[in-house]
């Protein structure tokens, strides 16, 4: 099928409002994604297409925690993460060994006037446009450490790296503020502590309402104001623009394990940990919204709630039926169990009959539930055994959930937020099945207790913490049967939209404004990237205190040759590097200065191939030694012996600790697995410590050719079962997790099969699903990675639905070099059989489009 260029825009825009998002939030590694150059690669996506309207399964956010970048066996390349299926693959070794995965590039890490208007149905109560506050107090508060890797000799160091000997150090960029100078120095010289965020380059808003009465706002957005933003943000400003509508497409997975309001919180988090200006928009009308009951409640206080219903054997009898306690949790908590282990055919899609009946069931318990929770609490909090916020845990909608996640605790809203409030004048509330969308009701009448929540957040906490400048008001007439359409209330649509573009873009345009020089720097943001990662593996670390002293007698001793590290995927190594690199500034005295320099290779675009590697490390050293300022060579030979003068710079108060993680990633290009640019006679105060995997591209038996003696090398072998548990032990206590005797005999009996550290952090990941009261033969643990890795795949495919997760791997190992963020989300949303999965319900508008629109990208 061909079509015209032009179609084609037009087909992607309004489909691609139909984004899946968060869903893919999922393959993910924020320390050490990569740190992508959007331009290149984006320019053949869809430059003008819609948005991301995410299908918030946020949970591919964080599930496959621990999944290395590589599986050696089954032939899978590496997973780079693309921050979209969110924090699967994320926080531990960069490499698996047994199965198979190719690259997914991250495009994230670093890689309206509001009119009065009279005419029509519309009476804008508000006509200046939101005018955001400037932040107060940009300037980071310094350090009050004395250390003298603070204030002494590393001050120097900071003259050198951006000061006027060197005007070139920031590519033309103009002066440093003395803050971002300071932040500088302390990146670059390879300082762990306190280290600045990432820069952004994704707009990520989080827009919150209820379902039924913003169809025809939400829609008008995804059709007309999300592809403009896009475009606009992109070319103005070079962002990825992203929409996260939890209303559309969340699956029932979600709902029968009572889901849904978690991962809304999920995302509001992410959205505003990456976004750069708005993160959250909440439109709100005269609906409060479903108030769920809460799936968690302390078990102290759930049992002072159950003595309020001691005298009613119904109600108590209905507490125990769906409420258990897991002692798991610590403190303990009663869990709200899933709806399909009670009403076992609640979605059984094979027998509608009987799953409609069980639905029916479930939504008459969850009424009578809420009453007598309700009830309750109100017992309870008269009685001054709870507080009003405990208490109102029980009555509160999940809009509100939203808006006190996103507005009412966070922080600078006036810089991240906007609210949108539409009061629809003379509601028919006779007209019930058209009312009851605009309205809440109970039992045929309009609700009052919603109603008066409603009022609460809307006219006392909203304007308490948002400023006037960021609510926007709008007054609209019921109008027919229907009460909003697109035909009577174009006017009101049309001043919405509009003010909603100029307000995102001027947002943006705030916090870009506000954006330090010093992320535009491709050196600073690489460096920081890698430390991000560095001080995220050391958070976990645990033992292997002997390799540690070991690092630390070559760090300070007299060699004049490269420390290697070697054992198999899992083993630990970049865990051991990161600890290593942590520990480097303590081990020297006052008289000197360590400059650490880092790499986790494979983790980022600049890392992953020789010729931008040397670059990168040269451009740093160039700063750190305060050089002066030359071309650097772009051919291999020459950047080897330039590279190789650089780290002779080195001096006994400025030593050099250079660290290069997984010599086994990088890219095979230009010799880099014959290791003719790796230095193996160290200048004087150099030190060079390497990892590798004993049987990748002949690396290690290369090194051994290089460098004979065997004290250079250091096997790092699997923890042993007792540490292990210990290391598993200490796990569990900071997430606030135990086990019982008999899981945790289940538990060494899998450690005396596998005891590698990736295999511990998979173990550690699959216990914190348990349940204290599940039946321990209904649970289980795989006794290698390999299988360990699968059933979590299996997993996130009960979860997430086979079709979404197949299709997205698909076209992860299809590409040659992987997809950014953006591109797989691009693919999948012109995906018709993920489209059709995704969206059970409700279908976003331009979904009929989507098979062409799919046929012309292909």
């Amino acid at each position: 099928m061909t079509m015209e260029k032009s179609d084609v825009h037009i087909e992607r825009s309004t489909l691609k409002d139909n984004k899946i998002s968060s869903d893919l939030n999922g393959i993910k590694t924020p320390e050490k994604s990569s740190i992508s150059d959007n331009g290149g690669k984006s320019e053949k996506k869809m430059e003008n297409g819609g948005i991301k309207a995410v299908k918030s399964t946020n949970s591919l956010s964080g599930e496959i925690d621990t999944a290395e970048k590589k599986m050696d066996t089954g032939g899978i390349k590496s997973i780079k993460s693309s921050n979209s299926l969110s924090g699967m693959i994320d926080k531990e070794e960069k490499k698996m060994e047994n199965g198979g995965i190719k690259s997914v590039k991250s495009s994230n890490s670093l890689s309206g006037d509001s009119d009065k208007a009279e005419t029509g149905s519309i009476k804008g109560e508000k006509s200046d446009t939101p005018k955001p506050e400037s932040r107060k107090g940009d300037k980071p508060e310094k350090s009050e450490k004395n250390d003298k890797q603070e204030n002494g000799d590393v001050n120097v160091a900071l003259n050198g790296i951006a000061g006027s000997e060197n005007g070139e150090a920031l590519e033309g960029e103009e002066a440093l503020r003395d803050e971002e100078k300071e932040k500088l120095m302390r990146v670059l010289i390879g300082e762990l502590e306190d280290l600045p965020p990432l820069g952004s380059k994704i707009v990520r808003i989080f827009t919150s309402s209820t379902f039924t009465d913003t169809t025809l706002e939400r829609n008008a957005l995804m059709e007309k104001v999300y592809p403009k933003l896009k475009s606009s943000l992109r070319e103005k400003h070079g962002l990825e623009f992203q929409v996260v509508d939890m209303r559309w497409g969340v699956r029932d997975e979600a709902t029968d394990d009572h889901m849904t309001t978690t991962l809304c919180m999920q995302e509001i988090d992410n959205c505003q940990r990456l976004s750069i200006g708005p993160n959250f928009i909440v439109f709100l009308g005269q609906k409060y919204g479903y108030r769920p009951i809460p799936t968690h409640i302390d078990a102290e206080e759930f049992l002072m709630l159950r003595e309020c219903t001691q005298n009613d054997p119904g109600e108590l009898a209905l507490m125990d039926l769906w409420y258990k306690r897991d002692d798991n949790t610590v403190p303990a908590v009663f869990i709200l169990q899933p709806i399909s282990s009670i009403l076992t055919n609640f979605n059984n899609k094979r027998n509608r009959r009987l799953m409609e009946a069980d639905q029916a069931t479930w939504w008459d318990t969850l009424g009578k539930l809420q009453r007598i929770l309700r009830k309750a609490a109100q017992v309870l909090f008269i009685a001054k055994k709870i507080n009003r916020e405990q208490m109102h845990n029980f009555f509160m909608s999940v809009t509100e959930r939203e808006i006190t996640r996103g507005i009412l605790k966070a922080k600078n809203v006036q810089d991240h937020c906007l609210a949108y409030v539409r009061e629809i004048e003379n509601i028919n509330v006779t007209l019930l099945r058209f009312a009851s969308k605009f309205v809440d009701f109970a039992a045929r009448n309009v609700d009052g207790e919603a109603q008066k929540l409603l009022k609460t957040l809307r006219d006392e906490k909203l304007p308490v913490k948002m400023p006037e400048t960021n609510i926007v008001k709008f007054k609209v007439e019921w109008g027919g049967k229907e009460g909003i359409d697109m035909e009577t209330h174009k006017d009101y649509i049309d001043t919405f939209c509009q003010h909603f573009y100029d307000n995102v873009l001027r947002l943006v345009d705030n916090a870009m404004a506000k954006n330090e020089k010093l992320s535009s720097n491709a050196v600073y943001v690489e460096v920081l990237q890698h430390l991000k990662a560095c001080y995220s593996s050391c958070k976990v670390f645990q033992g292997r205190e002997d390799i540690v002293n070991q690092i630390q007698q070559y760090v300070l001793g007299k060699s004049d040759k490269p420390l290697v590290l070697h054992g198999d995927s899992g083993c630990g190594k970049t865990s051991l590097m990161a600890k290593g690199a942590s520990q480097v500034r303590s081990w020297f005295s006052a008289e000197s200065t360590p400059f650490l320099v880092l790499r986790f290779l494979g983790t980022t675009p600049n890392s992953s191939s020789i010729i931008p590697l040397l670059t990168s490390l040269s451009r740093q050293l160039m700063w750190l030694y305060e050089l002066p300022d030359e071309d650097i060579p772009d051919e291999l030979s020459p950047l080897v012996t330039f590279f190789k003068r650089l780290i002779t710079s080195a001096t006994k108060d400025r030593p050099l600790i250079l660290i290069l993680d997984s010599l086994d990633q990088l890219s095979g290009a230009d010799g880099a697995h014959q290791l003719a640019w790796l230095p193996t006679s160290l200048p004087p105060h150099v030190r060079l410590i390497v990892s590798t995997l004993p049987n990748y591209y002949g690396i290690l038996d290369t090194l051994h050719s290089m460098i004979e003696t065997e004290e250079h090398y250091i096997p790092v072998l699997p923890l042993g079962e007792n540490l292990s548990a210990s290391i598993l032990q200490f796990w569990l206590k900071n997430a606030n997790r135990t086990l019982t005797n008999e899981q945790m005999k289940l538990v060494h009996e899998a450690f005396t099969k596998c005891n590698l550290p990736l295999y511990v952090k998979l173990v550690f990941d699959e216990v914190c699903r348990w349940k204290s009261y599940s039946a321990i033969d209904t649970v289980s643990l795989a006794f290698t990675i390999h299988d360990s890795i699968y059933k979590l795949f299996d997993r996130i495919e009960i979860q997430h639905g086979k079709t979404l997760v197949g299709h997205a791997f698909g076209y992860i190992t299809a590409a040659k070099s992987g997809l950014s963020e953006a591109e797989l989300e691009d693919l999948l949303s012109l995906d018709e059989k993920v489209l059709n999965d995704v969206y059970q319900y409700h279908l976003p508008p331009g979904k009929e489009n989507s098979a062409a629109a799919l046929d012309t990208y292909s």
